[in-house]
């Protein structure tokens, strides 16, 4: 049946799919050719404002009080002489990141002396520019003042801008340089998801300098070798700032893609379809005998698997075997997910307490670091031991124990937040975590506990004195690690033990432990 069917198929197929191409190739192309030209309108314009964006940008950075000031001081006008200066951070004279991010970002902005002469360059994260570029010509300089200027420099298309600092009298020159390449295109098409790719071209060249994807279409290309696989519109000419040459800019999109298209046109293929669908119907009605077979012999292995798992199938009658085989599923992964649940709670909790065990407290500790440094936020970590229970369990026996355990976990909770933590650690010994929090916040929280457990503990009838001493650190004050920040609440709640203090707070700077006010 499998084989009478895919030769059926191929057969239709092949058949259907001349009929389909010389209706819809006509149709697709002149789609796409809008698409294209629709695309290309918007690549141009979100080109020009990124360009156009520069002069704004550096008039905005060279007005910057912080840049004037800079330049002001008498050491910058009397290291007239000295190196160039580099920075991959950002330099005082220049606006914040976050700032520059809201205008430009450049890849290297250059900051010249009244002699036209580069003192200082800020390059981030990219290589110094070549030479060409650091040896700018006083005329070149001048072409950029006040407006957005793309020149050719070591066989590379830069875009720059600058700016003269002061107002009234010269201080000096502030310059933008960014490379017009694969990056500044895609950046000025944001985040929009056309599929074309635009190119730049130096007018009366039929090569590609700058290309938004050079994966498919790279620099150098021969516009000639791309017209047999690529649609391409929108040769427009846009100035550069300079009189030397002009830049033309073009949009292409692969003609491959024009199987995407396909679907819009189905309404031309109804009559292709009609038939289609006649004779796999007719298919379909041979296969149906084999496929309701092998579903009904699936769903006898899932209810033997299920028997065999100790999973409960009840007896389900319905006449469409895919509805019973479905829902057959879902009840055996329904089961192994309880299961699954079970067994994950299992592993994360006491089992006396049902509170998170240690390796649950030490995952959430690990997040709150993490967190912390994210964010710069505190954190509480405390870590507590029962006094006197050895005393109860040796004497009452583990029963009376064990009750007082689940006791004091139930009065840990009580007294914490719905997003604090309070594990079992073992034996008598529980941890608290108090994320986003400082140590002055939560003292009355540890107070509260101590309170909490000044009452008498109640087991089969007998009134039992069970006390508590806590131990207290800090994230970041105290540690940066989950061992040391352990560590040291543990030494802290050993010192509360001994002192009978009911909570000491280790104090990581001195190397000794501050005895908290307990009045």
């Amino acid at each position: 049946m499998l084989v009478l069917m895919t030769t059926v198929g191929s057969v239709v197929w092949v058949v259907s799919d001349y009929y389909q191409t010389s209706e819809l190739s006509a149709v697709l192309h002149e789609r796409l050719k809008n698409q294209l030209l629709a695309e290309a309108r918007e690549q141009r314009l979100q080109l020009y404002n990124r360009i156009k964006s520069y002069s704004p940008a550096v008039s905005m950075y060279a007005s910057n009080t912080s840049l004037i000031d800079y330049i002001d001081q008498d050491e910058w006008q009397k290291n007239v002489n000295s190196q160039l200066a580099l920075h991959k951070k950002i330099p005082v004279w220049l606006p914040k990141l976050s700032v520059m991010r809201s205008y430009i970002l450049p890849h290297y902005a250059m900051l010249f002396d009244t002699d036209s002469r580069l003192r200082e360059l800020y390059h981030y994260r990219y290589p110094l520019p070549p030479n060409e570029l650091l040896n700018i010509s006083a005329h070149e300089l001048e072409l950029s003042l006040d407006q957005s200027h793309i020149t050719i420099i070591d066989d590379q298309p830069y875009l720059i801008a600058a700016r003269n600092i002061g107002e009234s009298i010269h201080k000096g020159t502030l310059l933008l340089a960014t490379p017009v390449d694969d990056e500044l295109l895609r950046e000025s098409q944001g985040m929009t998801t056309n599929n074309s790719i635009s190119a730049l071209l130096k007018d009366g060249e039929s090569r590609i300098l700058v290309s938004s994807d050079n994966i498919r279409i790279p620099v150098g290309t021969e516009i000639s070798l791309l017209e047999k696989h690529y649609m391409m519109t929108g040769e427009d000419h846009f100035g550069t700032g300079s009189s030397d040459f002009m830049i033309k800019i073009i949009s292409l999109i692969s003609t491959d893609e024009v199987t995407v298209q396909t679907e819009i046109m189905l309404s031309k293929d109804r009559k292709t379809r009609a038939i289609n669908a006649f004779i796999y119907f007719i298919a379909f009605g041979l296969i149906m005998f084999w496929i309701t077979a092998r579903i009904q012999k699936l769903t006898r292995k899932v209810v033997e698997f299920s028997s065999n798992m100790k999973i409960k199938q009840p007896s389900i009658n319905k006449g469409d075997q895919l509805e019973e085989l479905g829902l057959r599923f879902e009840l055996l992964a329904s089961a192994i997910k309880e299961e699954t649940s079970t067994l994950e709670h299992a592993a994360l909790h006491d089992p006396l307490t049902n509170l998170a065990n240690r390796v649950l407290f030490n995952n959430r500790l690990e997040y709150e670091l993490l967190n912390g440094e994210r964010l710069n936020q505190k954190f509480v970590l405390l870590i507590s031991d029962l006094n006197n229970f050895k005393r109860v369990n040796d004497t009452l026996g583990h029963h009376i124990g064990d009750i007082v355990i689940r006791q004091a976990g139930e009065k840990l909770t009580g007294e914490l937040r719905r997003n604090d933590t309070v594990a079992r650690l073992g034996g008598d010994e529980f941890g608290m975590l108090l994320p986003n929090t400082s140590i002055d916040k939560s003292i009355p929280v540890i107070k509260k506990i101590l309170d909490a457990f000044e009452g008498a503990f109640t087991a089969d009838g007998k009134k039992l004195d069970i006390g508590i001493s806590i131990g207290v650190v800090e994230y970041p004050t105290h540690g940066q690690s989950i061992d040391v920040l352990l560590q040291y609440a543990d030494a802290a709640m050993y010192k509360a033990k001994k002192n009978r203090t009911g909570y000491e707070i280790f104090d990581s700077s001195s190397g000794i432990y501050i005895v908290p006010d307990t009045a």
